[in-house]
């Protein structure tokens, strides 16, 4: 990236074109109006300036707006600009809007925006207020869909006329609220935290190839061919996709970067590309130091020839696992696929260039308000007052208490907290009783010393959490908790480094949150977790810690499997607290890894041994009366793939040609016919 500095007259210019706008702060004509009230008993008045009745705090300006909202007015009264401001509400860069508002009781303050000039559409967006009787100040952004038609947002218009309500959805009550000084900011200078440039050795680095026939190799920066438009920087990265490419062809970093991608505190990702014609590039994070999976999002991209800036959003759940975000993590490794899903037609290879790959801090205000709501109700522990402690509020056990004013059992607290990730627990009384995780819960994060885990949430805008119940990540009676068993074969020996639970969307690759306990020492690995109630969710069991489950269990053809989603189990529509047994590589009903047939479904005349076997097992007719039997193995769905006769007691069966996997053998004689099972393993 070619750093340039600016001259002194061009820095003027710079912060001139950025400087804060005033639209109104009644203090001069050009800044100051009426207002026209809508929906009351005073609908048709006018308002005006009037003396700060406050002079404190963020306003000690000498006038403000007033605005009363009488008993009996509608939900949605207010009052709009008459004239409208003589500076118009000028978004068209993506300025935020920000205003000083104080009200005599917590509740909302809602803009709304009219009469655009420039062929936006009417735009309105309520915020939460949760501090009464102070001024504060509350930011919009334009970007933000519109409460009343999400298909609308303000960014890059101009408006006229502005409209403002408080307490929006609630019936008047004689209350009079103030607001002043309302403001477009400048858009804030974007700081890119630069993770590589190929400018310098800190800033560098190579990229490793897979997918290809250019496997093994690295690749490292060249001269910018194309050093023009949003890139004239002198070093880019080259990355070639050969004509034999596979469908994930791409390349990872070789080493990683000096400095990681590091998302914690809700950051954008952003790299320039060039790419020959139109496709998609995906970038994918590996090497978490914090905890997180890995992630990976494909982008596209419409523009050919030129170099453009393509921007990831860490919040956006990974393609290859929706239940991974990246944001609120650190990451070592790089990885980049262009034209991911494609494979190479045989003929042409492909050649694109990437740069400037950089961390990008938030744009705008950098709080939010939270509201934390606890389902009490059943609650039957020690405690009395329950409080919320976190990353916000230093783990007080006492800054933040919750309040249950109507007595319906369900208690909040609205906390202004940093936007990013927060992590977070209920507790009581100073900590005297406090949530108690394992990590397996979908609303938790381990930290990275290993030592806590606490409830976690990424916050981009106020929002209210939803209601949860004491140590639960659901309201009270939507969570179950579900209970696996597992117990291993004869001749398989548990992985010392652990037996997973791995797989599907919900699980993934073994992580360790998901390692099964054997603290008794009896052969059966056990785990507990909670999920949502009619819970649904393909998985697999791992013999050891192996990312690339090249140590799953091989169930393929037994009834369990699931042959469309890589011969994995299923939880279905697990709708109250269950507890499941099973077998490591056999769909058992129980750890003792019989195949569950019952005792007295077992015919008598004749026996398999073993009915777990790595290929030959022993057929043994046992009642001297039966002779000429015929014997059929048959695959789990019932096909027959070998049949013959038996002029002898006993047959000894090679299932070397058959896949591992449960099958039938069936005997056929004279007057009875019997069914037993086997398993190839």
């Amino acid at each position: 990236m070619l750093k340039r500095l600016l001259t002194p007259l061009l820095m003027m210019l710079a912060v001139s074109a950025h400087a804060q706008v005033t639209i109104l702060d009644f203090e001069a004509p050009a800044t100051s109006t009426r207002f026209f009230y809508f929906g009351s008993s005073i609908d048709g008045t006018i308002v005006g300036p009037i003396a700060n009745p406050d002079k404190s705090g963020i306003n000690l300006s000498d006038s403000v707006m007033a605005h009363l909202k009488p008993s009996g007015s509608q939900p949605w009264a207010g009052a709009f600009s008459d004239p409208n401001p003589s500076t118009p509400v000028d978004v068209t860069d993506g300025n935020m809007i920000c205003m000083k508002v104080w009200m005599p009781v917590a509740g909302n303050v809602q803009l709304k925006l009219e009469q655009s000039s420039n062929g936006g559409g009417d735009w309105e967006v309520k915020k939460t207020v949760s501090a009464a009787n102070q001024w504060v100040e509350v930011c919009w952004d334009p970007s933000t869909p519109s409460d009343a038609n999400p298909g609308v947002t303000a960014s890059g218009h101009i408006y006229n006329r502005v409209v403002v309500f408080f307490n929006f959805g609630t019936p008047g009550t004689d209350a009079t609220y103030y607001f002043d000084d309302l403001v477009v900011m400048p858009v804030a200078a974007t700081v890119c935290n630069t993770v590589l440039d190929f400018e310098a050795p800190a800033t560098s680095t190579r990229f490793f190839y897979f997918g290809s026939s250019l496997d093994g190799s690295t690749t490292g920066p060249v001269a910018n061919p194309d050093p023009s438009g949003i890139n004239t920087s002198d070093s880019v990265m080259i990355h070639v996709r050969p004509a034999d490419a596979l469908s994930f062809a791409g390349a990872f970093s070789d080493p990683n970067p000096t400095t990681p991608i590091n998302v914690t505190n809700g950051e954008l990702i952003c790299m320039k590309v060039w790419l020959p014609d139109s496709g998609n590039v995906m970038l994918k994070l590996e090497q978490s130091t914090t905890g997180g999976g890995n992630w990976e999002v494909k982008k596209t991209v419409a523009t050919a020839g030129e170099w453009v800036e393509v921007c990831w959003d860490p919040s956006t759940p990974s393609d290859a696992n929706a239940s991974v975000v990246a944001a609120g993590n650190s990451y070592n490794r790089v990885v980049v696929f262009f034209d991911f899903g494609d494979v190479g037609n045989g003929v042409n290879s492909y050649t694109y260039y990437f740069d400037d790959l950089c961390v990008q801090a938030p744009v705008g205000p950098t709080t939010a308000e939270v509201t934390f709501s606890l389902n009490l109700n059943g609650y039957n522990g020690t405690g009395t007052q329950p409080t919320v402690n976190g990353s916000f509020n230093g783990f007080s056990g006492t800054a933040n208490p919750l309040a249950d004013a109507d007595g319906d059992g369900i208690w909040t607290a609205t906390v202004t907290v940093p936007k990013g990730l927060i992590e977070y627990k209920f507790a009581f009384d100073n900590w005297a009783v406090q949530e108690e995780f394992k990590g397996t819960e979908i609303c938790t994060r381990r930290d990275p010393s290993g030592q806590f885990v606490n409830r976690a949430a990424q916050i981009t805008e106020d929002i209210t959490l939803g209601t949860v119940c004491w140590n639960s990540c659901y309201n009270c009676g939507a969570g179950v908790d579900i209970t696996l068993n597992v117990g291993f074969p004869a001749g398989v020996t548990p992985n010392p480094e652990g037996v997973y639970l791995a797989g599907g969307l919900a699980f993934g690759a073994a992580p360790n949150e998901f390692r099964l306990r054997d603290p008794d020492g009896d052969g059966v690995y056990s785990i507990t977790f909670e999920r949502e109630t009619n819970f649904n969710g393909y998985y697999t069991l791992t013999n050891g810690p192996c990312p690339d489950y090249s140590c799953k269990e091989n169930i393929a053809g037994q009834p369990c499997a699931n042959p469309g989603n890589f011969n994995d189990r299923r939880f279905s529509q697990v709708r109250v607290d269950t507890v499941i047994n099973t077998c490591f590589g056999i769909c058992s009903d129980n750890t003792a890894c019989s195949v569950g047939i019952g005792r007295d479904e077992l015919p008598k005349w004749f026996s398999v041994a073993p009915s777990l076997t790595g290929r030959f097992a022993e057929v043994t007719i046992t009642d001297a009366m039966v002779r000429n039997a015929r014997l059929t193995l048959l695959s789990s769905n019932g096909q027959a793939l070998f049949s013959t006769s038996l002029t002898g007691s006993s047959y000894r069966l090679d299932l070397g040609n058959v896949p591992a996997g449960l099958y039938l053998v069936r005997l056929d004689a004279a007057g009875r016919s019997g069914t037993l099972r086997i398993v190839r393993y």
